[in-house]
């Protein structure tokens, strides 16, 4: 305590405290500036960081949008694309009372032989019908043909109503006497043959064989020195059917629908002539002359020219 109270001891006491306090502050500075660095290094991370999520988030806000117009306008497109549809309303029609539509055997079917190219295969000789008159008759389908015909006796052509008609008789297919037809005059071919040019009277019948049924011209001619009554030629099978020579009755017999035949008014300006037993037989059929008959057939030509 004496000591202490002398003036040189508190000079000596006073001044190592202030070497003990010198020597204390640098170290204090370098700790604190050792932090701020670290602190530094930290915030500098989190900024990375924040500017890496700040990017993730601006790609995957870009490619919502992206999806989201991609959807507008596919939903555009669909709608302008359905525009001029217009939607039906489902309607209860209950239980019909309707019966089912039913078929006969003989009606056209689709069970027909078809070509490589979906086209109907004929035979050379088919079995096929004519309205008028309604009946079946033996036919030659000749490709050789531009024109079909028809065994026509008696032609007569007259006028109706100012119209052109045309009055010929058919042989009964079964001997049984001939059938008178009136119809309505097309036009007038001129048929070329070996024998020189011929006019005949074209009209329309409707023809069936198998499941082909059309209507089709006819020229009228007599056809008695002939083996079969019809001819049908390339008019009749253009971009219908095709010929196989090796084939004969093809296609079966069918009946063809009562509206295509009303169409014509087949049933019309027919009569049945009975078979006059004492009349005389004016035209015989010449066996030699069958075969020379349809190499003429093959022969026919229609005239560009023709007089209508």
């Amino acid at each position: 305590m004496a000591v202490m109270n002398s003036p040189r001891a508190a000079i000596l006491a006073a001044g190592g405290l202030l070497l003990t306090a010198g020597c204390a502050a640098p170290d204090y500075l370098l700790i604190e500036e050792a932090e701020t660095e670290r602190f530094e290094q930290r915030f500098d991370g989190v900024d990375e960081r924040l500017e890496a999520l700040a990017d993730a988030h601006e790609q995957s806000q870009r490619v919502a949008r992206e999806a989201q117009l991609a959807r507008i306008a596919g939903a555009m497109e669909a709608q302008t694309a359905n525009r001029w549809l217009v939607p039906l309303r489902p309607v209860d029609l209950g239980e019909s009372d309707c019966p089912e539509p039913s078929c006969p055997d003989d009606q056209l079917q689709s069970d027909q032989e078809l070509s490589a190219d979906g086209m109907l295969v004929f035979g050379e000789i088919e079995e096929l019908q004519l309205d008028p008159p309604g009946l079946l008759f033996d036919a030659r389908i000749d490709t050789g043909a531009s024109t079909s015909s028809v065994d026509a006796r008696e032609i007569e052509e007259f006028e109706r109503d100012g119209d052109p008609w045309v009055r010929f008789e058919m042989i009964h297919p079964e001997g049984d006497g001939r059938i008178a037809i009136e119809r309505p005059k097309v036009r007038s071919a001129s048929i070329v043959q070996a024998s020189g040019e011929e006019s005949r009277p074209v009209v329309e019948l409707h023809v069936t064989i198998g499941e082909f049924s059309e209507v089709a011209e006819f020229t009228l001619t007599d056809r008695s020195h002939l083996t079969f009554p019809v001819l049908i030629g390339r008019d009749v099978l253009r971009d219908v059917a095709v010929v196989d020579v090796g084939l004969e009755r093809a296609t079966e017999p069918m009946t063809p629908d009562d509206d295509d035949l009303d169409a014509i008014d087949a049933d019309d300006h027919v009569e049945e002539i009975p078979e006059d037993e004492d009349e005389d037989d004016e035209e015989t059929e010449d066996d030699d002359g069958d075969e020379n008959g349809d190499d003429d057939e093959a022969g026919e030509n229609e005239d560009d020219g023709e007089d209508e």
